[in-house]
């Protein structure tokens, strides 16, 4: 599992996301489509995202 860091380049909104490898994401904030990862890390053992 990675953690993967997106930052929007329209409204500038970052967020992380867990994935099994690094995929693009859609920015929630602005709707901004197919964002590449800026950074993806192996997943930080103890580390759980908000549900």
């Amino acid at each position: 599992m990675r953690e993967n860091f997106y930052r929007c380049p329209d409204c500038h909104e970052e967020w992380a996301e867990p994935w099994e490898c690094e995929v693009d994401e859609d920015c929630a904030h602005c709707g901004t489509r197919r964002i590449t990862p800026y950074k993806s890390l192996p997943m930080r053992e103890g580390f759980t995202f908000d549900t």
